[in-house]
């Protein structure tokens, strides 16, 4: 089963990995004049897209949910697939936290409607310490530092898109959220 783990933010990131654990699809986002600017990177044919979106996060997540429907040339069927996103937590700023959850539930909408089940929520601090094995009160430098670090040798492939996309630590974070996932769905069916 792939899954798609989704750091929400703004600037923001999804990974795609297969049922090995290696990437498959990674699309980053950031804010631009006209919406959202993505930068898309696939595996498959190791090709890369620079895509403008208007700048609602339903957008952002049709968009995902199609790259996820478009079944591989080879494919009879569209594989299943599990989504998870990083969830928010209660900070100082309260209109902050209230915009990243509109945008994470936002963009996991269609998504969960192509997986026919909910999304499930993650918070950080727990997918940190079950992937990279960090504390849960590690700091947040800390934690992004780590992220990008070690989830290239976690996840086959993520070193690739890094190049592709850059270096970035929602990519990482995402990457994790997936990993974290998968390694949860494996957990559950033993």
């Amino acid at each position: 089963m792939r899954v798609i783990g989704i750091d929400p933010g703004v600037p923001g990131a999804a990974v795609v990995l297969d049922d090995l654990g290696a990437v498959d699809l990674v699309v980053t986002w950031r804010a631009c004049t006209r919406g959202y600017r993505l930068d898309h990177y696939s595996a498959a044919p190791g090709r890369e897209v620079v895509d403008i979106l208007p700048g609602r996060p339903s957008a952002l997540g049709a968009y995902l949910a199609g790259l996820l429907s478009a079944a591989p040339p080879v494919a009879v069927a569209v594989e299943p697939v599990a989504v998870a996103v990083e969830d928010v937590w209660l900070g100082r700023n309260l209109k902050t936290t209230v915009s990243l959850a509109r945008h994470g539930t936002g963009t996991a909408a269609a998504l969960e409607e192509l997986a026919g089940v909910a999304a499930v929520y993650v918070q950080a601090s727990t997918w940190r310490a079950g992937v990279l094995g960090l504390r849960r009160g590690a700091r947040r430098e800390q934690c992004k530092a780590a992220a990008l670090r070690y989830m290239p040798s976690l996840c086959r492939g993520l070193d690739l898109a890094y190049a592709a996309v850059g270096e970035l630590d929602h990519v990482a974070d995402a990457a994790g959220i997936a990993l974290w996932m998968q390694r949860e769905i494996r957990r559950r069916d033993r």
